[in-house]
C-alpha cells in the first residue's frame, strides 16, 4: 500500500496538535468537490488522470445533537500542483505514513481523533477487504 497523507494542526478543543487526515467544511459544495478543494488547500496536491477518487464511507459524528454527515473519500495517485493555501488561523504540517505506521499510531493513541479512526475503518472495509 502507498503512503497516506496526514496533517498535523493545533486543535483548541484538545489544546494540542492533532494528527488527522485532510478534511473540512463543504462551504455549500457537493462533498466530493469540497474534499478535492480541501486536499489542494491543505496539501497542494490534486488527483491525476490515473487517480482513483471514490466515496468509501459516511459517518454521523454525533447524531445525539448534530445533524451533519462526514464523508470519507479515497484519492490515489495525486501530484503536487501548488503550495498550501491556509485559512486565516490554519497552519498545517503535511507528512506521509505507511498503513502499518498508521495502525501503530492508532494502537498507541497518537491518533485518537474519532473521524480519522472511522475513515481508516471505512478504508479497511471498502478497499482492503474488497480485494479479498
Amino acid at each position: 500500500m502507498a503512503s497516506s497523507f496526514f496533517v498535523e494542526q493545533f486543535r483548541h478543543g484538545s489544546g494540542k496538535f492533532e494528527i488527522e487526515i485532510v478534511g473540512g467544511d463543504t462551504d455549500n459544495e457537493e462533498p466530493l468537490t469540497a474534499a478535492l478543494r480541501e486536499l489542494k488547500e491543505e496539501t497542494g496536491y490534486e488527483p491525476t488522470a490515473s487517480s482513483r477518487v471514490e466515496l468509501i464511507g459516511t459517518t454521523k459524528p454525533n447524531p445525539a445533537f448534530m445533524a451533519n454527515t462526514c464523508y470519507t473519500f479515497l484519492v490515489t495517485d495525486v501530484e503536487q500542483t501548488a503550495g498550501q493555501q491556509f485559512d486565516e488561523f490554519e497552519r498545517i504540517k503535511v507528512s506521509l505514513a505507511s498503513y502499518d505506521e498508521i495502525l501503530n499510531m492508532m494502537r498507541n493513541g497518537t491518533i485518537d481523533h474519532a473521524l480519522v479512526l472511522s475513515a481508516f475503518q471505512w478504508y479497511r472495509l471498502n478497499v482492503l477487504d474488497a480485494k479479498v
